[in-house]
C-alpha cells in the first residue's frame, strides 16, 4: 500500500539542485511518504517515511511539517533542524508510551541549505553520495537501527554530487556499479529510471521509497576593482586630515622659495623631487595592495578555517561510520595543510590538529592507559629492559645483560647479572618461560638458562653452534626459535640439560613463499606475523597446514611506525591474541576458541601509554596486562563490552 500510485515520478529543476523521487509499490503492507518542502530561498527540506502504520505515519508527517515549516531558517539552520528533531524524538516517545509497542517506522529528512547538505535518521533507511570522482559512500550509519534522531550528519557537495536517500538499505539490492553506472546518465530521471529497472527485477520485501538530489553549483560573483576602489578611498582620507593640510602648506611655502632660485637649481630639485615622489608613491601603493591582499586572503581562508572546523564536527558525530569519518577528517587535514602553507591562524591549526588525533584515537578504537600510584606494580628505572615474563607467580624483567626479580613485599628489582656475556657486544634480545627455567636468546644466537639465580650457557646435540635466531617461543618441553635471515621455524625438544638438534617446521617451498616473519607465538597452532602484518597460522599435526588469516575491523593505523619492537603473543589459556606495535597493545578477538579452528581474528582495540611508551607488556590473563614502560611496571585491567569494543578499567 502506497499513498501514491504505483510508481509516482517528480522532478523539479531548481537553481541550486536537480531533484527526483521514486515510489516502488510492491503490494506490501508498508506505506510511503516523500515531500520536498522549500523551507527558504537556497533552503530546501526532503522527507522519506516508510511505516505499516498508516496513522502513525500521517501523524508523524504532520507533526514534522508542522516542526520544520517557518521553524527552520537560514541564519542558523543547523540548530534550528537540531530544535526539530529533538521535538519530532518526544512526540514518537510519547507515541510508543500510549501505544505501549514498540514504533516501527523508517524517516529520513534532509536539509540542502546552498551546498550544504545536513540529514538525520531512523530505523533501516539508507544515504548514499556519488561523488565526482567515481566513488559511492553510504553516509549513514551502517550497523544502528536507530529508534530516535540522533546526531545530525552534514557535508558540503561540489558541482554535479549525487545524494540517493532510501527507504529501505538499498545496497542490500544494488551493487556499486549500479549506482555509478546510472550517475554517468545525462538525467537524474535517467538515472532514478534506471535504479527502479533495476530494483523491479529484485525479490524485494517491503515498498520502496527513493529521492535523488543532483547539486548545481550557481557560479562565483567577482570583484576585480576591489584593490583600486580601496587604494582611491584611501587617499581622500589620507588628503583629509590636519596633518596633510600642513604638508600641503609646507609645500607651497617651499615653493615660494624655491621660485626665487636659479633655473639650474630648480631643474635639479624639480628632478629630485619626481624622483622621491616617485619612490614614496610606488612603496605606499605597493604597502595599499600587500596588506589589501593581505586581508583578502585572511578573509578567504577565515572561511576556509571554518569549513575545515565544520568537517571535525561532523567527523566526531560519524565516529561509527567509517567512509563518512574519514571522508570529513580527510577534507578537514587538505584544507589545514592549505592554509598552514600560508602560515595564517598557526594556533587554531594546531589546535585543530590536536582535536584530529584525539578523534582518530576514538575512531580507532585507542584506550590511553594513565600511569597512577593505583596501578603501580613497580616504579624504577630497570637499565636496558627488554621484556618481561611471570614464572611462578613472579614477575621477571630481562635486561641486556641480566634478569630482574620483582620483590612483590618490599616493591623492589633483585638484579641477577651474567657476567659472561660480552658486555660491549653480546646482549639479551629475547626470552621464554620453559617449566621452571627461564630460556634467553642473545644477539649472537646463543642459548642461556636462568633458574634460582643463577646462568649457564646451554648446547645443542648434533649441532657445533644454535642457528641465527631473532625470536624465541616454548611450548610444552619445547622452544622453538625464528630464524634471523631465512624465517624457518625451528623446533628443539628438550633432552636433559641440553636440547635435541633442529627440526625444520616450514617446507622450504612455504619458507620462500611466506617471506619475512616478524614474529611468532604459539597456542597449539603457531601465529605468524609477516612483514606486512598480515597473519598466517601453521599446525605441524595432526596434517601440516598453513591457515590465511582473515584480520577484520582492521584500524587506519594497523601499519609499522616504529620499525622496532612488533611482536605477536598469546598463549594456550589466552581467548585473545595481542600485539606489540608501535609502542601500543592491540587486542584481537579468534573467530573459534578451539585453536586449531580458527580462521579470523577480529580487531577489538588498542591501548596507548599516556606518558610513557610501552617496552613490552605480559598478559597474565584475559582482562589483566602487566604492562612495562620506562618508568616502571603497571598493571592495567580491561573489559570487552557487547559491542566488542575494548574497555579500560
Amino acid at each position: 500500500m502506497v499513498i501514491e500510485k504505483n510508481i509516482i515520478f517528480i522532478k523539479f529543476i531548481i537553481n541550486m539542485f536537480d531533484f527526483s523521487s521514486k515510489i516502488l509499490d510492491f503490494g506490501k503492507k508498508n506505506i510511503i511518504i516523500n515531500r520536498n518542502i522549500s523551507l527558504d530561498e537556497g533552503l530546501e527540506c526532503f522527507l522519506l517515511i516508510s511505516s505499516s502504520d498508516l496513522t502513525l505515519a500521517d501523524n508523524v508527517l504532520n507533526k514534522i511539517l508542522d516542526l520544520i515549516i517557518d521553524k527552520i531558517g537560514k541564519e542558523d539552520s543547523y540548530s534550528d533542524f537540531s530544535l526539530a528533531l529533538q521535538n519530532i524524538n518526544s512526540f514518537l516517545k510519547q507515541w510508543n508510551k500510549d501505544l505501549e509497542k514498540e514504533l516501527k517506522i523508517n524517516i529520513i529528512i534532509g536539509l540542502l541549505d546552498e551546498n550544504t547538505f545536513l540529514f538525520s535518521e531512523i530505523g533501516k533507511v539508507s544515504c548514499y553520495l556519488i561523488k565526482n570522482n567515481n566513488e559511492l559512500l553510504e553516509v549513514t550509519d551502517k550497523k544502528y537501527n536507530k529508534k530516535q534522531f540522533g546526531f545530525i550528519s552534514s557535508g558540503e557537495l561540489s558541482e554535479g554530487e549525487i545524494i540517493v536517500m532510501g527507504t529501505h538499505k538499498l545496497l542490500n539490492y544494488l551493487s556499486n556499479s549500479d549506482f555509478l553506472d546510472g550517475a554517468r546518465l545525462d538525467t537524474l530521471e535517467a538515472f532514478n529510471e534506471n535504479i527502479v529497472d533495476i530494483l523491479n527485477s529484485e525479490i524485494i520485501e517491503k515498498n520502496l521509497g527513493i529521492t535523488s538530489i543532483k547539486y548545481k553549483s550557481n557560479g562565483v560573483l567577482n570583484n576585480k576593482s576591489s584593490k583600486f576602489l580601496f587604494i582611491k578611498e584611501f587617499f581622500i582620507k589620507l588628503l583629509d586630515n590636519n596633518f596633510s593640510k600642513k604638508i600641503i602648506a609646507s609645500y607651497f611655502v617651499l615653493k615660494d622659495k624655491i621660485s626665487k632660485k636659479s633655473k639650474t637649481i630648480k631643474n635639479i630639485i624639480f628632478i629630485l623631487g619626481i624622483i622621491i615622489s616617485f619612490f614614496l608613491l610606488y612603496s605606499i601603493i605597493l604597502n595599499i595592495v600587500g596588506n589589501n591582499s593581505y586581508m583578502e586572503k585572511k578573509v578567504e581562508y577565515t572561511k576556509d578555517l571554518e569549513k575545515a572546523k565544520s568537517y571535525v564536527v561532523v567527523a566526531s558525530e560519524n565516529i561509527n561510520n567509517p567512509d563518512l569519518f574519514n571522508l570529513n577528517i580527510n577534507n578537514a587535514e587538505k584544507i589545514i595543510e592549505t592554509i598552514k602553507k600560508e602560515k595564517l591562524f598557526l594556533n587554531d591549526l594546531n589546535k585543530m590538529k590536536d582535536d584530529i588525533s584525539i578523534l582518530k584515537k576514538q575512531f580507532n578504537g585507542v584506550e590511553i592507559f594513565e600511569e597512577n600510584s593505583n596501578n603501580k606494580v613497580f616504579v624504577g628505572e630497570i637499565p636496558g629492559a627488554v621484556k618481561i615474563l611471570k614464572k611462578d607467580k613472579k614477575l621477571y624483567v630481562i635486561g641486556k645483560n641480566g634478569v630482574y626479580l620483582l620483590d612483590q613485599e618490599n616493591l623492589k628489582m633483585q638484579p641477577y647479572i651474567f657476567e659472561k656475556l660480552d658486555i660491549d657486544e653480546e646482549y639479551f634480545i629475547d626470552a621464554t618461560v620453559l617449566v621452571s627455567d627461564i630460556i634467553l636468546l642473545t644477539n649472537k644466537s646463543k642459548i642461556v638458562k636462568f633458574n634460582k639465580g643463577y646462568f649457564n650457557f646451554v648446547d645443542v646435540k648434533g649441532q657445533k653452534v644454535w642457528q641465527n635466531s631473532k625470536n624465541i617461543e616454548s611450548y610444552g618441553r619445547n622452544i622453538y626459535l625464528l630464524g634471523q635471515e631465512n624465517n624457518q621455524i625451528y623446533k628443539h625438544s628438550k633432552s636433559g640439560a641440553r636440547f635435541n638438534s633442529a627440526l625444520n617446521y616450514l617446507k622450504d617451498e612455504d619458507v620462500k613463499n611466506i617471506g619475512n616473519i616478524r614474529s611468532i607465538a604459539i597456542d597449539g597452532g603457531i601465529y605468524i606475523l609477516k612483514n606486512d602484518l598480515s597473519m598466517l597460522k601453521f599446525f605441524a599435526s595432526p596434517k601440516y597446514r598453513i591457515e590465511k588469516l582473515i584480520l577484520n575491523k582492521l584500524p587506519k593505523n594497523y601499519n609499522v611506525e616504529v620499525d622496532n619492537n612488533i611482536e605477536i603473543k598469546t598463549r594456550a589459556n589466552l581467548n585473545y591474541v595481542y600485539m606489540l606495535l608501535n609502542n601500543k597493545i592491540f587486542i584481537f578477538k579468534p573467530n573459534r576458541k578451539v585453536y586449531n579452528d580458527v580462521k579470523s581474528l577480529m580487531y577489538l582495540g588498542q591501548i596507548e601509554g599516556k606518558s610513557y611508551k610501552i617496552i613490552d607488556f605480559y598478559p597474565s590473563h584475559d582482562g589483566e596486562i602487566i604492562v612495562l614502560n620506562e618508568s616502571g611496571l603497571y598493571k592495567l585491567n580491561f573489559d570487552v563490552d557487547e559491542d566488542d569494543k575494548i574497555i579500560l578499567r
